[in-house]
């Protein structure tokens, strides 16, 4: 009896630690102007279940809280761990309504501290009750104490731009910085052009100097949770402004003018990136600094026609560029150019190249080159998919002037030095359907190949149906045989490092071609191989080979035309099988079509390296291990070839 009566003690005990179990019992919480301040310890141990959320069905053991909102219509409501306590992922659920007839408004899983809960809501009537649940994420997390917080955090001073702080214009950053926060501010003003999830802006003005060059910069201020801006930069006046500048790609912002009308008023919007970012102090700074001489087309640096990359080469950079010009029909994320000019060789053909200088920041450029004069400017050649870029020239009228505008990828890329050179180059003969090289019809790929490069190959003729990215490109022209029957094929050239082709045949003449067939990876690995049945005996086909897409490196392969089918009775064929997988993609197993001639195989990624080994597999290989994405399966013959494929795991 004693025992039974210790338990009944210890059961009612415990429920006695959630006073607020329903809805109707619910503790009323006090608003506060910071977290804080409206602060209160509470528990749920000892809580059941008595309502779902939206946003975790599995949420369990909530306890009850009310609050009044404030005259603003603006409550926040948030959840913390308690020092101690085994308590430490909530749920938050906010409900308008009374109880027994409530209506969820908002529901939050992570939005605070760690795995604890955050809601901050805006728009709600004053003086209206709301009801708040607080659960535990479900059923495996512990109960326990926990803090949670009504609070209506008081605006910063310059949440509006009427309140906009001044800015004094320093020299550099930190002669210009001062320390400034969005705690508690509101979304107000036109959303920035370069970010539409921007939100919690605060304002600040500034004088134009004397120079009309003006760069806004916001930085971490140590300690706070505030780490990703987006700035906005205004002419005009509150109420009727014109966005002069904006940058929001994550992290810092820095926006750099030119050419502002010196002593006029700029207002500056400072917003976080999105939502999700804590709000917090951070620093800004308003400072004049001396745009770089090639910042304008106007002040183009010219460019010496080198031999080669070398003898052409200056080094340059981007530091405190501007974003000016039409952006490049190849990349229209590009920002902050600079500009040089060169004049045309004799020859007409000339290559415009930046590569890397060692320490620098700067990794990724555009290059787009114009004819014409600037403020009239034509784009002729332009180079953006990603890493250092070329454009190849041909054609060209000697002694003419062209625009080069060197880029950064995106906004998010650094800033800083890279190596530009613009140099004469001899075109590859075949680099034109005119120049085709002829090929002559094998019996089989080796009899039929020759070896060919795409360096200094420019991009001509429609782009391949089966591969819209590919460029430098060069021809090659074949007699249809008595057969009718034509295998066209590339392969890779040891120590090339040229991996990966487009190949397209095309019928008609020079200037008028028709497409017959394309193909990109029908060959071995990213090579290319196409089959043709029913070809006039005689006719005379075009054959287009180019690199993938710009990314790729150019250089040697190998290009074969055959036709295996006129093989007589008395000669011997190659009586090696064409090795497949399937399927492909694959999910956790794939088959190799004839595994018996295989000595090994390996396995890399799509960055080279090196995933799985399998000496003398078997035919059915498990490789539900591998991470999802694309995969080269190299295959090493008894008889020393070697075969890629490409294979797709899901």
């Amino acid at each position: 009896m004693k025992k039974l009566l210790f338990c009944l003690s210890l059961f009612a005990t415990t429920l006695a630690f959630a006073q607020n179990d329903d809805c109707s019992g619910a503790t009323a919480l006090t608003v506060g102007t910071d977290f804080t301040s409206g602060v209160v310890t509470s528990t749920n141990v000892g809580a059941t279940t008595d309502t779902q959320t939206s946003c975790n069905d599995e949420a369990a053991d909530n306890v009850w809280f009310s609050v009044t909102v404030p005259a603003s219509g603006n409550l926040k409501i948030e959840t913390r761990e308690l020092s101690g306590s085994l308590f430490d992922d909530s749920i938050l659920t906010v409900y308008s309504g009374t109880c027994g007839s409530l209506s969820e408004i908002d529901c939050n899983d992570d939005g605070g501290d760690g795995a604890f809960s955050l809601l901050s809501l805006t728009g709600q009537t004053p003086g209206a009750t709301l009801y708040v649940s607080i659960s535990k994420y479900d059923a495996d997390i512990d109960n326990g104490e926990f803090q949670i917080s009504a609070y209506d955090p008081l605006p910063p001073a310059n949440d509006n731009c009427s309140g906009a702080v001044a800015l004094t214009v320093g020299s550099d950053f930190t002669s210009g910085a001062i320390n400034s926060t969005n705690l508690g501010a509101t979304t107000d003003g036109t959303e920035p052009s370069c970010n539409s999830d921007a939100v919690d802006n605060v304002w600040f003005s500034v004088t134009v100097p004397a120079s009309g060059n003006l760069k806004i910069e916001t930085r971490e201020f140590s300690g706070s949770p505030f780490d990703d801006s987006s700035i906005t930069v205004y002419s005009g006046t509150c109420g009727s402004l014109t966005e002069v500048g904006c940058y929001g790609d994550g992290g810092f912002s820095a926006v750099t003018l030119t050419g502002q009308t010196p002593g006029a008023t700029l207002y500056v919007s400072v917003w976080k990136y999105a939502s999700y970012i804590d709000n917090g102090e951070f620093q800004i700074s308003a400072y004049e600094f001396v745009p770089i001489a090639n910042d304008a087309c106007s002040g183009a640096t010219p460019l010496t026609v080198g031999a080669d990359f070398d003898s052409g080469a200056i080094t340059s950079t981007n530091v405190d560029a501007s974003t000016d010009g039409t952006e490049p029909s190849c990349n229209d994320d590009a920002a902050d150019n600079v500009w040089f000019s060169v004049t045309v060789p004799a020859s007409g053909n000339l290559k415009i190249e930046t590569r890397e200088v060692s320490g620098s920041l700067f990794d990724d450029s555009s290059i787009t080159v114009y004819s014409g004069t600037c403020g009239s400017l034509t784009e002729v050649g332009c180079n953006g998919d990603g890493g250092f870029s070329a454009v190849s020239l041909t054609g060209q009228t000697p002694g003419a002037t062209l625009y080069v505008s060197v880029w950064k990828y995106a906004s998010y890329i650094d800033n800083g030095e890279f190596q530009i050179s613009a140099y004469e180059f001899v075109p590859v003969a075949n680099d034109n359907c005119s120049g085709a090289t002829p090929l002559t019809v094998g019996t089989d790929f080796d009899s039929g190949t020759i070896t060919a490069t795409n360096v200094d190959a420019s991009t001509d003729g429609a782009a391949p149906s089966c591969n819209t990215d590919a460029v430098d490109n060069v021809w090659f022209s074949v007699v249809v045989p008595a057969s009718g029957n034509i295998n066209i094929e590339t392969r890779e050239v040891n120590g090339s490092e040229f991996g990966d082709t487009t190949l397209s045949i095309y019928g008609g003449s020079c200037g008028s071609l028709t497409e017959i067939e394309c193909d990109d990876d029908g060959g071995d690995g990213l090579f290319s191989l196409i089959s043709l049945t029913g070809q006039t005996p005689g006719a005379t086909l075009y054959v287009s080979v180019a690199k993938y897409d710009s990314g790729e490196t150019s250089g040697e392969f190998q290009v074969s035309a055959y036709d295996n089918t006129q093989l007589s009775t008395h000669e011997v064929a190659d009586n090696s099988k064409k090795i497949s997988i399937a399927p492909n993609p694959f999910t956790d197993r794939i088959t190799i079509s004839d595994v018996s001639e295989v000595k090994s195989l390996s396995i890399t990624d799509t960055s080279g390296r090196l995933v799985k080994t399998i000496e003398k597999p078997s035919a059915s290989l498990y490789l539900g291990d591998l991470k999802q994405g694309m995969y080269f399966i190299t295959l090493k013959m008894n008889n020393g070839s070697v075969k890629t494929l490409k294979a797709i795991k899901k």
